[in-house]
């Protein structure tokens, strides 16, 4: 007897629910028995073919012409009879999310029974078990990987309408890496942790679709594999595992012969079948370090006035309108004293109170007055130093010669909400290019790309609100942060280059007593980490801490 099924797929990658529909039957008279399956709105999307959503970090899934699905039915008596592996057939306009295929009960199946489905596994039965492979999958694209799907219907007598709601039996592992490099990258990629502290089930467990338990536990290992990334790009990569329950532990990243210099702590939960979990890696310049991407969270905006304090955006306002493009007032290294982005020549002095109210003058302090930390001594400077963020620079005494972080002082006093730092030259530097070393726009938008024209600006206001259209853009992992090329003030406080050149002052001090870490672009290139002297004047974009 012929029997045609509906299989109707929603989309997303979140928890899913395993439910149990009873579907009433009714021979039609061609003898046509027409099903339909559902995965629920809600579920989580994980198969056939992949692709990540545009607008977030969801993982669609779709239905691809050729797929097939293993079907398998249980009788009265529990025992299991294999089915056909019908094709599935795409219905139209329907953005590729529903599908139909015929079905054929085996000789000796007649309702009442249970359909069970499998998709994207294999599957068999001894006659009492339907057992699922669910070894792990190593790392592929999402358009080469495929997800098991199960679901099952209770076949009565009845009419003809019913539905399969079908779930997940796995979660995926997704990975975006970043090749810094001009030449591709390409390596075996892998999750490097402790033997035995594996938070999914290994290579060779089955688990049975009949009892809803792993009948089989594997003892196998991932079969990690090939992957290439091409020159200055970010490929998302995934890995399918069955959770066992285990919460992850420390993990690293594996490619080849790389070993990544930072680990993943420990998760404080396991995985949940259905979800993806997002993790972020790159190479570097040079392609001699791996490790997992740690994206910083960017004020909104470079630090201006706002007509009785400094403060900042803490995120960004309005992008379509330039919020995040405020030139930003200048400050000379470690000075909590801004200075105009102008002709207009003007300063703003906090006035620092310890355990009160601080508040902030303007005024037109003369540029070499202004204290900084111009012939600070240090050994052991470099672009991962925290020199401005360290407590020894934000002491009560440091704050009331207006000396320090500015971050920090913005946060000590109420300027912003939460706490924020100064960032390190590193933290410009995912690409890990060398102390010093210019290199040019990436087209591909990692990490630095270019917008604008770099023309001559004029006319910027003394309060740094400004709105400066060219500029450098920073991604790294998820975060993507605008930096103005905002100018800046030279050592005798002359001002230069608005709309040509960009630079933002790091927290890092570099070795000796006149020089300190910067980031510095220009149209035909951009220097992650310059030192430069201490007295120039750049504006300051905060992260949080």
């Amino acid at each position: 007897m012929r029997h045609k099924l509906f299989l109707f797929v929603a989309l997303v990658f979140i928890a899913a629910s395993c439910t149990k529909t009873e579907l009433p039957v009714e021979q039609s008279d061609t003898g046509i028995l027409t099903l339909t399956a559902v995965m629920p709105s809600t579920e989580s999307q994980t198969r056939v073919a992949l692709e990540k959503d545009p607008d977030n970090k969801n993982i669609v899934v779709r239905w691809k012409a050729g797929d097939k699905v293993l079907l398998f039915f249980q009788k009265p008596d529990g025992s299991v009879v294999a089915g056909d592996e019908p094709t599935i057939t795409i219905v139209p306009d329907t953005d590729s999310k529903k599908a139909t295929f015929d079905v054929i009960l085996p000789a000796g199946v007649t309702a009442p029974c249970t359909v069970y489905l499998v998709h994207g596994a294999t599957a068999a039965t001894d006659g009492s078990k339907i057992e699922v492979d669910v070894s792990p999958v190593g790392f592929k694209k999402l358009d080469e990987l495929v997800t098991p799907l199960t679901g099952k219907v209770e076949v009565v007598s009845g009419s003809s309408v019913g539905a399969i709601p079908l779930h997940h039996l796995g979660a995926l592992q997704c990975l975006t890496l970043v090749n810094y490099w001009e030449n591709a990258f390409t390596a075996t990629l892998e999750l490097s942790y402790t033997a035995g502290d594996e938070w999914f089930y290994k290579a060779g467990s089955k688990y049975d679709l009949i009892s809803e338990s792993v009948t089989n536990i594997g003892s196998g290992t991932t079969p990690w594999q090939e992957v290439s990334v091409p020159a200055t790009q970010a490929v998302l990569f995934a890995q399918w595992v069955m959770p066992n329950g285990n919460i992850p532990p420390v993990i690293g990243l594996k490619a080849g012969s790389l070993v990544s210099s930072n680990q993943k702590p420990a998760r404080s939960a396991g995985l949940d079948r259905g979800r993806a979990y997002h993790l972020y890696g790159s190479a570097n310049y040079y392609h001699t370090d791996l490790k997992f991407a740690e994206p910083l969270v960017w004020a909104g905006s470079n630090i201006y006035w706002n007509g009785t304090q400094l403060t900042f955006d803490e995120t960004v306002v309005d992008a379509g309108a330039g919020s995040d493009l405020k030139q930003g007032v200048f400050f000379k290294w470690g000075s909590l004293v801004g200075v105009s982005p102008s002709l207009s020549y003007v300063t703003y002095t906090p006035i620092y109170v310890m355990g009160g109210a601080s508040s902030w003058i303007s005024g037109a302090t003369p540029y070499n007055s202004i204290l900084d930390f111009y012939g600070a001594n240090i050994s052991g400077g470099g672009q991962t130093n925290t020199y401005l963020n360290d407590t020894q620079q934000n002491t009560d005494f440091m704050y009331l010669t207006s000396r320090g972080d500015i971050c920090k002082y913005l946060s000590k006093t109420g300027a912003v909400e939460g706490n924020w730092r100064m960032p390190t030259g590193a933290d410009f530097n995912a690409a890990g290019i060398a102390e010093h070393a210019m290199v040019g726009w990436s087209t591909n938008s990692l990490p630095w790309s270019r917008f604008g024209t770099f023309a001559t600006v004029s006319g910027a206001e003394a309060d740094g609100t400004t709105l400066v259209g060219s500029g450098g853009t920073y991604t790294v992992g998820h975060a993507v942060s605008r930096f103005p090329a905002s100018g800046y003030r030279d050592h005798n406080g002359m001002l230069l280059s608005i709309g040509t050149y960009g630079d933002n002052w790091s927290s890092s001090i570099f070795t000796g007593t006149d020089m300190a870490f910067h980031m510095v672009f220009v149209f035909s290139g951009f220097y992650p980490v310059y030192y430069f002297d201490r007295r120039y004047g750049f504006p300051v974009r905060c992260v949080r801490e």
